[in-house]
């Protein structure tokens, strides 16, 4: 399905459509999907081709990447992901589908890249990757900057982070919110961001200072700090 919006007296509203089914059979769960280029990208996401669940059936992950160039056209085999992976957080950006961390069968990863097809060619180009390992997390787009929240690190967890992250994707910085005063039932009353990553490529050297020898073209300015208040319950911003 897919959203449209329509004009109305009363005002804009939201008039759904149909898209052609997906060609995997069974179906993919928790897929990155977005937009590059005007196609609709749809990459990995697990199922259970065999049987399902209750019927003993085996989950399999998938690294297939299917594009649609049109609701009234075919989908396309794109070309693959670089391992499979699934429940990842997946953005539309101006320059193609930003795909955030995700999981297999084993592992949670902290992997970031830009998903884009170009003239028919899709390609993976690799980000800062995200401080720690995540998957089922939240992620939204605001302007240029990706804002990440909660997930779980291992396929072990029993708890979700508390953890908001942000890269500002026209900078080379990303922003960690490091939270204290947390309770199991409340949010904190304050919140350290740091300026820690950048967008793309290395950091300069170990310590992560940019005085370092031979520092990164890509690193322009030290780490800082700030605070903000947040009222029980969600942040302020």
């Amino acid at each position: 399905m897919i959203p449209s919006i329509e004009a109305a007296e009363s005002g804009a509203r939201l008039r759904w459509s149909q898209l052609p089914p997906l060609p995997d059979k069974a179906g993919l769960g928790a897929p990155f999907a977005g937009v590059s280029n005007g196609q609709l990208l749809v990459a990995g996401g697990t199922n259970f081709p065999a049987a399902p669940l209750w019927e003993g059936g085996k989950k399999v992950w998938h690294d297939t990447v299917y594009s649609l160039a049109s609701p009234d056209s075919k989908w396309n085999l794109a070309g693959k992901l670089p391992r499979p992976l699934a429940y990842g957080i997946s953005l539309t950006t101006s320059q193609g589908v930003l795909c955030l961390g995700g999981c297999d069968a084993g592992c949670h990863y902290a992997a970031v890249f830009l998903l884009t097809l170009v003239n028919g060619k899709l390609q993976a180009e690799p980000i800062a990757p995200l401080p720690k390992p995540l998957a089922y997390a939240c992620g939204a787009l605001v302007g240029h900057t990706a804002y990440i929240a909660g997930g779980l690190e291992t396929p072990n967890s029993t708890y979700s982070m508390r953890t908001f992250w942000a890269l500002d994707l026209g900078s080379p910085l990303s922003v960690e919110a490091e939270c204290g005063g947390l309770t199991d039932l409340a949010f904190p009353e304050w919140s350290i961001v740091t300026y820690q990553f950048p967008a793309r490529g290395a950091m300069p050297c170990s310590t992560g200072s940019p005085t370092c020898a031979s520092p990164s073209p890509q690193w322009s300015r030290p780490a800082s700090r700030f605070r903000w208040l947040s009222t029980p319950g969600r942040p302020r911003f």
